[in-house]
């Protein structure tokens, strides 16, 4: 191995740290946004956790905490800000019921979930599929100048 590393290619190397520097300067490939992508798809496990997310990083628990933080938002304010993300993609595209998305995010009872969405949103979920009804009505009458917007029910961190 040493004589392997003897006879490495100095611009090889400077090359391949340029692509690397350029890779992680890239806007969309910060820290947080991994850790996002990751809770899409942890969220409907049961295996979602701080501890578990970190292991998975391969890094402890306080690092990961450390590192969110950097970013202005805490791993608790990201997860809900993904489960209201994933929440409000199944009451838009589905039409399956609230205990079935309570479920499939995590929540014990339905109850638990309409909370946290009115905490969300200021809406509760039946209210905010009913919006989202609406509107898709709207869009098909071209009548979107009569119609409610949705932008006003966005992601309130608490």
């Amino acid at each position: 191995m040493a004589s392997a590393l003897l006879k490495a290619d100095p611009m090889v190397r400077a090359l391949l740290e340029e692509r690397i520097s350029h890779q992680t300067a890239r806007p969309g490939c910060e820290f947080s946004d991994d850790v996002r992508r990751l809770l899409r798809t942890q969220l409907t496990s049961k295996h979602c956790s701080a501890d578990h997310t970190a292991e998975l990083l391969a890094m402890h628990r306080r690092t990961l905490s450390r590192r969110l933080q950097r970013g202005g938002m805490g791993y608790r304010a990201t997860a809900n800000e993904i489960r209201f993300e994933i929440a409000r993609q199944l009451l838009g595209d589905t039409e399956l019921p609230l205990s079935q998305i309570a479920a499939a995010l995590g929540y014990s009872e339905a109850i638990a979930f309409t909370r946290a969405f009115r905490r969300w949103s200021g809406r509760t979920p039946n209210a905010w599929r009913a919006v989202g009804q609406q509107s898709m009505t709207c869009q098909r009458l071209k009548l979107s100048r009569d119609c409610p917007q949705r932008s006003s029910m966005g992601f309130r961190p608490r």
